[in-house]
């Protein structure tokens, strides 16, 4: 219910997906001889996708995995409204100062994880 702007999704116990489909986007083969590999079938990391918002945009996702996995997953979901948002009371930046260039800055984040049990 509020204005978010970025979504960032990770899948912390290293569960390989035999399919992954964002917003109807179906991950791609990364190898024409096996079609059924994709970039989330061998992962190395935690970090799923990162996921920008326009218009208030829904994010869906859809995947099948082998009966044995339950993925957890821990979902960052950040507003870049810090200095918007009147109950924190954040003073406003002098002239001279300016946000580190790079990093999530003057955002308010939520942090959800969601446990998939079947």
């Amino acid at each position: 219910n509020r204005n978010a702007n970025r979504i960032d999704l990770f899948e912390l116990r290293d569960i390989n997906f035999e399919s992954f489909t964002v917003n109807g986007l179906e991950a791609e083969a990364l190898d024409s001889e096996q079609e059924n590999l994709h970039i989330f079938s061998n992962r190395w990391q935690e970090k799923l996708l990162n996921y920008y918002m326009t218009d208030r945009d829904t994010l869906r996702i859809e995947f099948s995995l082998k009966d044995e996995n339950k993925p957890e997953f821990v979902m960052y979901e950040s507003a870049y409204d810090l200095m918007q948002t009147e109950k924190l009371e954040i003073p406003e930046r002098k002239s001279w100062m300016m946000p580190k260039p790079f990093v999530l800055n003057d955002a308010t984040i939520i942090k959800k994880t969601i446990k998939v049990e079947k």
